[in-house]
């Protein structure tokens, strides 16, 4: 038997979450759709490849089907949108940066 989550906030603010966890946690959300906000702040360990996996999961861009099927219910990484920029445009392309906060942003909407 499975059983749904009704958990909407997870609060991960400063742990040593690094990008192997970030990339798990990701995948393991894909098709949550009750967790609203997963709070991120200050994890220095996470790199290109967990804020990718964090893009990913708010907006695949393999495809637009690939898009449709992106979670739509998170809408926050527990971040004010200029930190949000600062620690992912760190490590990402700008133009994925400002992806990532339209996709969350567009989610809160929703």
């Amino acid at each position: 038997k499975t059983h749904e989550s009704n958990l909407e906030t997870l609060n991960l603010d400063y742990n040593s979450i690094d990008d192997d966890s970030t990339i798990i946690l990701a995948d393991s959300l894909a098709k949550n759709t009750k967790l609203k906000s997963l709070h991120l702040d200050r994890n220095n360990g996470i790199t290109t490849p967990g804020w990718s996996a964090m893009l990913d999961l708010v907006c695949k861009r393999s495809s637009i089907n690939a898009a449709m099927e992106s979670n739509h219910a998170l809408n926050s990484l527990g971040m004010l949108p200029a930190d949000l920029v600062k620690a992912a445009g760190r490590e990402l392309r700008v133009d994925d940066t400002n992806l990532l906060r339209a996709s969350l942003d567009l989610n809160w909407k929703s």
